[in-house]
């Protein structure tokens, strides 16, 4: 059975809230073990590119772990992808992030995608992961956010939903999309379906495409090119210099 590592990015993603994510994506991949986590130190939520520098050597340790643990893939949680290059540096398995894995499959159910995110600050970031990802530009007719942190959206799943379903059918009426990415891993489990039948468009949730394309590469047998991504030449502990002290 294939074993994938669904990455966590928030330090403050309880016990309780990975062990509901592990069962709602075992539920979906039954054939697969799905085990999710999270990093144990960098940004309390990543929802900036200033979040994103704090979590990158703690997102290396735990991708490195996975590898020598016998996972088979590892999915980043997050639609910015933070540090993918470098973590498919890190090893041979195949690593995949939220933002691609997303892209790639709302793009195979429509030829015009919106992104509905968190806020504002996060739109840059989601771009230039959209650019990253290889996917033309023009096939996204906006990124738009419903406002909320990550911790607001934590406190009221109702309210999440209500603000998420205003935006989508705000992007859907004036920027002509024709599908919706859920900018964020954190929107809810129920957030998806919900809004599919509510709006009758393909409405992609980015937990279930990442661990969806890590399932596929698995199948396949098939992981990041060495020539796109050249195989690290050190281990963490030798590359990295910690604080000198006097």
């Amino acid at each position: 059975m294939p074993k994938i590592l669904a990455l966590g990015v928030d330090v403050r993603f309880s016990e309780h809230l990975q062990a509901e994510r592990q069962e709602w994506l075992s539920s979906v991949y039954p054939n697969t073990s799905v085990v999710v986590r999270t990093i144990t130190h960098g940004p309390a939520y990543l929802e900036s590119s200033f979040d994103q520098a704090l979590a990158g050597k703690a997102i290396m340790e735990q991708v490195i772990s996975a590898e020598g643990e016998g996972f088979d893939a590892v999915g980043l949680l997050c639609l910015s992808d933070p540090f993918l290059d470098a973590c498919r540096e890190a090893v041979r398995i195949p690593v995949v992030g939220a933002g691609q894995s997303s892209c790639l499959m709302a793009l195979t159910l429509a030829t015009r995608i919106s992104v509905v995110t968190i806020h504002d600050a996060a739109i840059p970031l989601l771009w230039k992961a959209i650019r990253a990802s290889g996917v033309s530009e023009s096939q996204f007719a906006s990124i738009r956010a419903i406002n909320m942190t990550i911790a607001e959206m934590s406190e009221s799943k109702e309210r999440t939903l209500a603000r998420l379903e205003e935006v989508c059918k705000a992007v859907l009426r004036e920027d002509k999309a024709e599908a919706i990415i859920l900018g964020c891993t954190e929107m809810g489990r129920d957030a998806q379906p919900v809004l599919s039948k509510r709006l009758k468009v393909p409405v992609v949730d980015p937990n279930i495409a990442t661990v969806g394309i890590a399932c596929a590469l698995i199948g396949a047998e098939l992981a990041q090119s060495p020539l796109a991504f050249p195989p690290r030449k050190h281990t963490l502990e030798e590359r990295y210099v910690p604080a000198v002290r006097d």
